[in-house]
């Protein structure tokens, strides 16, 4: 008898025990997930996991404390693109704003030229909004000092005009305008302009976040990859894409300049880095690349170029020392204007290389 109750106490001692390692494991677990989950929805409106929500604020200052970031405004808008919710470091799925507009409108339809609902807004690198640093500005969204790269000198591309030179393509392919268009109109109006100037240009127009959105990266790479080993001659990269921008209040942001008497978009230049663990040795010389671009955008055409973004995430930009990531307006900008900033922005371009 002693010896049953001894086995029955054994069996007690041996389910609690069990039992409560089985409770330490899914709290554990459920810290785990939970912390991921917080960070998902925390960052769910600023488009990026375990983002700064300082870093995307208009007007303050981002993660790095000495270097070079935006300077403080009263002004306060989130920055909500399609390009930062799927990156190679953390992916999920567009907010419903950043999705396709659902105005968009048939191919039949008149051209739409206005947006009354948006608010216009002047985003520009030049606005006074942030610290000029030599006719531009920079939105710094790492831990790096990039003080010394500022005025830095950096070796421009060796011109090439009887080769494919310029390689246009679009990660996320499905975005869209207001009252419809897409990346793509905007890349064969940059592919027509950058031809013009003499350039042969490869416009990769394949879909890469149609049928998923998560993993547009990993399948773009593979694109590009695909045109870089049959054309080598290609030195310049631009994966053009369109910005998403709204205020905590849920107004849309529409960033807008005037250009030759035409309504013209304004342009983000993006630059990846290594920062979240990505190899990345040429990241300086993007950027490098991209604060020129953005000096002559500001001289040949004014606001059209917003500060440039140095980014934590590599965005694909690691395959040539040339190479961008666009954002040509955002959802509140109609196709025309997007048009206009990427023939004023091709320009801006071969005028920085030359």
């Amino acid at each position: 008898m002693n010896r049953v109750k001894l086995r029955q106490i054994k069996a007690a001692v041996k389910s609690v025990f069990c039992i409560a390692l089985c409770v330490v494991v899914s709290v554990g677990v459920l810290r785990l997930f939970g912390k991921q989950i917080a960070n998902s929805a925390y960052d769910y409106t600023f488009g990026e996991f375990e983002t700064d929500l300082l870093s995307l604020e208009y007007g303050i200052t981002g993660k790095s404390e000495s270097g070079v970031s935006a300077v403080g405004t009263d002004d306060f808008i989130m920055y909500a693109s399609n390009a930062f919710t799927d990156s190679e470091d953390g992916e999920q799925q567009p907010q419903a704003s950043q999705l396709a507009n659902s105005n968009a409108q048939n191919s039949e339809s008149p051209a739409v030229t206005d947006n009354p609902d948006a608010v216009v807004v002047n985003l520009s690198a030049l606005s006074g909004k942030y610290k000029n640093y030599g006719g531009t500005s920079v939105i710094n969204n790492t831990d790096y000092d990039v003080t010394g790269l500022l005025y830095a000198d950096y070796t421009p591309p060796k011109l090439n005009k009887e080769e494919p030179y310029i390689l246009i393509y679009h990660t996320h392919t499905s975005e869209e305008y207001y009252g419809g268009g897409s990346v793509v109109d905007v890349g064969n109006a940059m592919q027509e302009e950058f031809e013009r100037l003499g350039y042969k240009t490869i416009h990769l127009t394949e879909v890469y976040d149609k049928e998923q959105f998560s993993g547009a990266y990993s399948r773009s790479i593979k694109g590009v990859e695909e045109m870089l080993e049959k054309y080598p001659s290609i030195k310049l990269c631009f994966d053009v894409h369109r910005d998403a921008i709204t205020t905590q209040s849920g107004d849309t942001y529409r960033p807008l300049t005037q250009i030759d008497n035409k309504n013209t978009a304004q342009v983000m230049l993006v630059c990846g880095t290594d920062s979240k663990g990505l190899k990345h040795p040429n990241w300086r010389e993007n950027f490098k690349f991209a604060l020129d671009i953005s000096r002559t955008m500001g001289e040949c055409y004014g606001a059209l170029s917003r500060p440039v973004n140095l980014r934590g995430d590599r965005f694909n930009t690691h395959v040539t020392d040339y190479t961008v990531l666009m954002e040509v307006g955002s959802a509140a900008n109609t196709l025309e204007e997007a048009k206009n900033a990427a023939v004023y922005t091709a320009r801006s371009v071969i005028k920085t290389i030359e």
